[in-house]
């Protein structure tokens, strides 16, 4: 067998077919319990926010995170209506992002007062 490179990771599929046609030795897994397929899912998002972030906001690494997220709701019993209720909710408690604020520093409550000297 030629050298490998190691995944450790849920990946969508139609990936085995691909790999299938190029003719490439691999071995996978099926998860079987919530736990590992919910954790597996938890990576996944992950990964893919940052290939969006990598990316010039190209709208199929974003459709690759909508992808993950349906993925996780269908796990969840959560439906879109729900998900919609939530975000509602998370925006009359704590607004949404279209103000664009960028939040720079907030002082410490219990922590004793720092004097800057001028330069």
């Amino acid at each position: 067998m030629k050298p490998a490179t190691m995944y450790y990771k849920l990946v969508r599929d139609k990936v085995l077919d691909e790999i299938d046609k190029e003719g490439l030795a691999y071995s996978a897994t099926i998860l079987n319990d919530d736990e590992s397929i919910i954790t597996a899912l938890k990576d996944k998002i992950v990964e893919e926010s940052e290939e969006f972030a990598d990316s010039n906001c190209d709208i199929y690494e974003l459709a690759d995170i909508f992808e993950v997220l349906i993925k996780i709701m269908k796990m969840k019993n959560i439906t879109f209506t729900e998900l919609k209720e939530a975000r509602n909710k998370r925006i009359k408690d704590k607004g949404a992002f279209d103000n664009n604020v960028f939040l720079l520093f907030v002082e410490n409550k219990d922590e004793p007062t720092i004097e800057f000297e001028e330069a």
